[in-house]
């Protein structure tokens, strides 16, 4: 369905443009009317289609999200970010920001 819509939309603008500068040519107002509520008709299927597109994600690009993401919480590991010295610490709603900023790690280069 999607290839059909995208299809349909592109063919509606490219009819709708065509009848419209037709009309423009030969100083037809109704023709040139027609060609532009034909060529708005398609609008929303082509941004429809667009962004349709643009979420769309393949599976190589989802594994390959997933292993970096992966790759990142190592290194922060191996640098030392994650320091579980202070365990008994409430969360941190109400808490003074100094309080909060003793329970993080100081940022360490990685060997």
């Amino acid at each position: 369905m999607r290839r059909h819509l995208r299809t349909c939309a592109y063919v509606l603008l490219m009819v709708g443009i065509t009848t419209g500068l037709a009309g423009l040519l030969t100083h037809d107002g109704d023709l040139t009317t027609a060609g532009s509520i034909i060529a708005f008709a398609g609008v929303p299927g082509s941004i429809i289609t667009s962004i349709d597109r643009a979420h769309r994600i393949s599976d190589d690009q989802l594994a390959a999200s997933h292993r970096d993401g992966y790759q990142l919480a190592l290194r922060h590991v191996a640098a030392g970010l994650l320091d579980p010295r202070d365990q008994d610490t409430p969360p941190a709603d109400g808490l003074s920001p100094a309080r909060v900023a003793n329970n993080l790690a100081p940022n360490r280069a990685a060997p």
